[in-house]
């Protein structure tokens, strides 16, 4: 008996897995990713809700110890920097 060929099919772009290729233009992407990380309250804002959601939020500030030339910036995780952010805020009472 003769061999069957081996048929390549090419992938019907409609039966692609969801997900897999970006609908939206590099250049759209990398702008809107750059005007968001320019807007620092809308980045302190979801860093802030993070923290509140029990996540691990890590926060990137100007390094304080001057001798360290080859660190302009460290990490420091953000319950240390806003102790505060966890604590609920409650109006004042009357006693």
């Amino acid at each position: 008996m003769a061999k069957k060929k081996d048929v390549n099919v090419k992938a019907d772009k409609d039966k692609r897995p969801v997900g897999k290729r970006p609908n939206v233009a590099k250049w759209i992407r990398k702008a809107n990713r750059r005007e968001y990380l320019n807007d620092e309250l809308a980045r302190k804002h979801n860093q802030i809700k993070a923290l509140k959601k029990g996540k691990n939020v890590v926060l990137s500030i100007r390094n304080i110890n001057t001798n360290e030339t080859n660190k302009k910036f460290i990490r420091v995780n953000a319950r240390d920097v806003w102790p505060g952010a966890l604590r609920a805020y409650f109006m004042k009472t009357e006693d």
